[in-house]
């Protein structure tokens, strides 16, 4: 009984970890289309992510050592193997949830007002999303305003940055290569 209880407290604890981190990635993907992370966030966010993926990793093979996580309900237990594997999977969504995600959301939250010039080009004249250079990030304006956009052209993005990154708002040219 005992046995059973612990490894439910370690079930709860897991989905407490790993809750947060699919709700980032969540928060991400509707948050972050054209958040632009600077080259300090990503660096730090990367092996940030790659160490705690590595902890997590050797955690849940301690705790299966220990028995307290690694048996399903019907009494099969889980390789150590597997939670080897899922490190390398939890990292990259790690990497997911707090390059873009934590970044965009804290900039948008915190972020002062700024404007940015970008090189960009858009993929077809019929295109409504712009393409920024070097992060290849793409930021969709309306479809009226791409059609006075050229293919290249440098850019003046205005947003909220932080030291994250920066979350544009809206683009002027500044000047044209080819239409």
């Amino acid at each position: 009984m005992k046995a059973a209880k612990t490894s439910m407290v370690a079930r709860v604890a897991l989905a407490l970890i790993v809750s947060p981190i699919v709700l980032l990635i969540i928060a991400a993907r509707l948050v972050t289309k054209s958040f632009i992370p600077s080259e300090q966030w990503g660096f730090y966010g990367f092996w940030l992510s790659i160490v705690t993926g590595v902890v997590f990793g050797v955690v849940m093979v301690w705790l299966c050592r220990a028995g307290l996580l690694g048996s399903t309900p019907n009494g099969q237990k889980t390789s150590k193997v597997a939670f080897l594997i899922f490190a390398p999977i939890f990292s990259a969504a790690l990497w997911i949830a707090l390059v873009p995600g934590l970044g965009a959301v804290v900039t948008v939250a915190d972020g002062e007002s700024a404007t940015e010039i970008f090189s960009m080009h858009k993929r077809a004249s019929y295109s409504n999303c712009l393409i920024i250079e070097p992060s290849e990030k793409r930021f969709c304006v309306p479809q009226a305003t791409a059609d006075d956009f050229p293919l290249r052209a440098e850019v003046a993005l205005t947003g909220k940055k932080s030291w994250f990154g920066f979350v544009p708002k809206t683009a002027e040219v500044v000047s044209k290569g080819s239409k």
